[in-house]
């Protein structure tokens, strides 16, 4: 892994983020699958929710379609923050959504480290935080629930946990860690962070959404060519993604996919 600068790789990845079609989609789309997912639970164990933060949120697309599922659950939408490191984020998502407080720093060095919020959203962010554990034993520390999605990119436990050669400023997206659900679960444990439901996919977009979230990757000229072979594996992909097999079984020895899950902390258990 070469030498990585995470200021410095961040600070022109809004420009990256933004230029690619399907993005804006896929964060709104991240909460609203995580809030289908285990929203029902959050809010039979916590009641209503009057603080939220989204702690790498990027451009707020995120925050925002979680503070509108959160605001159908209840009377009112929770007081929402998003906290992010690169001023590109803060500027374009402080004219995009007025009504979230963006603030530029590291979540867990503020100037007020005495707000606790009720729930804390973090998607695609721990693989990207050089001391995974130092900063969740922090954040557990300021979160009552937490919403978590993270990519697991090891080649699971029956192949030695080996993580990916491209990490760091060869990581596409700058990844620093990359966890097995073993190692990820033992982590958020020894951090003082309870799963209270998870998930393991194999990704988030199923093929029926392929167009709509994953638009620069599509090949136009190989979707019009179906062989037989590109066509069981697109049937396969789709029970899989389906949860007609019991999947999740077989990424967590496997390796890679995504794991959801709805968390508590420890600290603020009564």
């Amino acid at each position: 892994m070469s030498e990585f600068n995470a200021n410095s790789f961040y600070q022109s990845y809004p420009a990256k983020v933004i230029q690619r079609p399907g993005y804006p989609a896929r964060a709104q789309y991240k909460s609203t699958l995580m809030w289908s997912l285990f929203g029902k639970t959050l809010i039979q164990e916590i009641g209503h929710i009057e603080s939220y933060a989204d702690v790498g949120g990027c451009f707020g697309f995120g925050a925002n379609a979680m503070a509108f599922h959160i605001a159908q659950s209840q009377p009112y939408a929770p007081k929402t923050k998003v906290f992010e490191i690169a001023e590109g984020f803060i500027a374009l998502g402080s004219q995009l959504f007025p009504d979230i407080e963006f603030v530029q720093q590291d979540f867990t060095k503020p100037e007020d480290q005495s707000q606790v919020y009720d729930l804390i959203t973090m998607f695609d962010v721990i693989e990207h935080i050089e001391n995974p554990a130092d900063f969740l034993k922090r954040v557990s520390t300021r979160a009552r629930f937490l919403l978590l999605k993270t990519p697991m990119e090891t080649s699971g436990a029956w192949r030695n946990d080996k993580p990916l050669a491209a990490g760091g400023s060869n990581h596409p997206d700058g990844h620093v860690n990359f966890f097995t659900p073993s190692s990820y679960l033992g982590m958020l444990s020894e951090c003082g962070i309870d799963v209270v439901e998870s998930k393991l996919l194999h990704t988030i977009i199923r093929p029926s959404l392929n167009m709509a979230l994953n638009p620069e990757g599509i090949d136009i000229a190989r979707t019009r060519k179906r062989t037989l072979r590109s066509l069981l594996g697109s049937i396969a992909r789709s029970i899989i993604d389906n949860d007609l097999i019991p999947y999740e079984y077989f990424r967590f020895y496997w390796g890679a996919g995504d794991h959801l899950c709805l968390a508590r902390s420890r600290n603020f258990r009564t």
